[in-house]
């Protein structure tokens, strides 16, 4: 309900005096005024040069050229956003241990940082040594009248209207869009889907992330409710690249292969552990030796099976032998370090864990259909409840 915000600032500091219904309420603010001798602007954004203290950017001030009362006046709006420009980070900011001073090395010099996590739900990088880039991603403004009751979602999607990732204010878990009264700022890092998890598995965070899109024409598409509004959203290439479009797509059709190989290797190890999970809960709290023995043999065949999908005693790929999940993902890290066409020993590679990751998975299907078939109908001639599969 305050109806007036204004910003002075002297030579001690800079005061800000809140109209709150004609009383005029006034703080401090322990900042140091710093006079600015030069504005630019350059493309969408907005350089403000000062007096001995360099310069800042405040990046992309396109919903600025779009106001209108047409957006004051709706309930909520979603602006075009600028083209975002394909932008992969080398090398390193170093662990994301939120509370602690982390170190990490990108294109050859040390960098100090924390990590504190944004309400989006993203983490946010604050350098005490070096400077600040902008997002890396499309970076997408959206108003809001006031507070809707209803989901916000946010969902990126293919020029012909296929839909790539979605991200609901109702989400718990991961990146999801604020629903402030006013203007809203969600960024897209251009990933697809990530690849399935296995609780408590090594695997997660980037050995898990889907590829980054190809350079070309999307959508974006706000719901509100019942509300929806799409503008369109271009991905440009980066470029110092020299790969072609043609080499892209080939490295983003291997990578999103790999990232599905590994969701169907996560998810057959899953269902194997649920499986096993009960079979030995049957176990331990059946006195008949019959039962017993033949939970024991298909707890066996279970475990040979997963290791030759997963490493559960291995903490990293580095620790031999390697699941191969492990060796998935690796292989995934090493097509996905460079914007190049992958290599043919690359694709020789792909081919031979496709071939061990189909024969593995074939496995579990006459494990569950015979063994556990047969189990279960052991389990019911006991009057007990069968193994869900």
């Amino acid at each position: 309900g305050r109806k007036g915000l204004l910003y002075v600032g002297t030579e001690t500091g800079v005061y800000v005096s809140v109209d709150d219904g004609g009383h005029w309420e006034a703080w401090q603010l322990n900042l140091p005024v710093v006079p600015i001798y030069d504005l630019a602007v350059k493309g969408t954004d907005l350089i403000a040069a000062t007096h001995g203290r360099s310069f800042w950017i405040l990046d992309d001030v396109s919903p600025l050229h779009q106001l209108s009362d047409a957006v004051s006046n709706a309930d909520s709006y979603l602006f075009k956003p600028r083209p975002a420009q394909r932008f992969k980070k080398y090398g390193r900011y170093g662990e994301n241990a939120n509370g602690y001073k982390s170190y990490g090395r990108v294109g050859g010099m040390m960098m100090t940082h924390y990590t504190k996590q944004r309400r989006t739900g993203e983490n946010d990088y604050v350098f005490l040594d070096a400077g600040k880039n902008p997002p890396d991603g499309a970076i997408i403004y959206y108003n809001l009248k006031s507070k809707p009751e209803a989901e916000v979602k946010l969902s990126f999607l293919k020029q012909d209207g296929t839909e790539i990732i979605s991200f609901s204010s109702n989400s718990t878990k991961g990146m999801h869009p604020t629903t402030d009264p006013g203007m809203n700022r969600f960024v897209w890092d251009m990933r697809y889907p990530s690849a399935h998890e296995v609780p408590d598995g090594k695997l997660n965070g980037a050995a898990l992330v889907g590829p980054v899109a190809v350079p070309g024409n999307y959508q974006v598409r706000l719901t509100v409710g019942n509300e929806t509004m799409t503008q369109p959203l271009e991905i440009v290439r980066d470029p110092r690249v020299s790969g072609s479009q043609a080499d892209l797509e080939a490295q983003f059709d291997l990578l999103l292969k790999l990232r599905d190989m590994l969701s169907e290797t996560h998810d057959a190890v899953n269902r194997l552990r649920d499986v096993r999970q009960q079979i030995e809960a049957w176990a331990k709290r059946s006195d008949d030796e019959e039962v017993q023995n033949a939970a024991k043999a298909i707890v066996e065949k279970l475990n040979a099976l997963e290791l030759e999908l997963i490493q559960p005693k291995a903490g990293s790929p580095l620790q031999p032998p390697a699941g191969l999940n492990d060796k998935i993902s690796a292989l995934s890290g090493m097509i996905a370090n460079a914007d190049i066409r992958p290599t043919s020993q690359s694709f020789e590679v792909y081919d031979k864990f496709a071939g061990l990751a189909d024969s593995a998975i074939e496995k579990l299907d006459p494990i569950i259909g015979y063994d556990i078939a047969a189990f279960n109908e052991m389990l019911m001639k006991r009057g007990s409840k069968p193994v869900s599969v």
